[in-house]
């Protein structure tokens, strides 16, 4: 998946190919909700914010059909605590194939370091305050 920042929003192209096939010649609805939970985590490196999924809605609109350039779009919509309220949506060319409401929740840096393979800094996150 190639993801960039549009103003507040992070946007991304993926092409799902046999590897994420469900139905013959259709993505896998699981891969679909994925390509939606790592879009949502580029939200959370434009906000600087380390979080952790903690609730994730995907409604399906139209079967994603394999090999096709999909575009994804998601924000931030709504900011309570340590509470995000995500919105995001994938397109097969104009067509509404998947949209998603996800509820991540800030955390310590330190519940990433956990798995000892670093990467936090690009983030940015060494420089966000710590949930209270």
């Amino acid at each position: 998946m190639r993801m960039w920042q549009e103003d507040d929003r992070a946007c991304a192209e993926l092409v799902l190919d046999t590897r994420h096939e469900g139905a013959p010649g259709f993505a896998h609805g699981g891969a679909v909700a994925a390509a939606l939970d790592d879009l949502f985590g580029g939200v959370l490196v434009i906000l600087r914010i380390p979080a952790v999924t903690a609730k994730l809605r995907v409604d399906y609109r139209a079967p994603v059909l394999l090999g096709r350039a999909l575009q994804l779009s998601g924000s931030c919509t709504r900011r309570d605590g340590r509470k995000l309220t995500m919105q995001g949506s994938i397109f097969d060319r104009d067509r509404l194939v998947a949209e998603a409401q996800a509820l991540f929740v800030e955390v310590a840096v330190d519940h990433f370091r956990q798995s000892g393979k670093g990467g936090m800094e690009q983030w940015g996150v060494d420089r966000v305050e710590q949930p209270g």
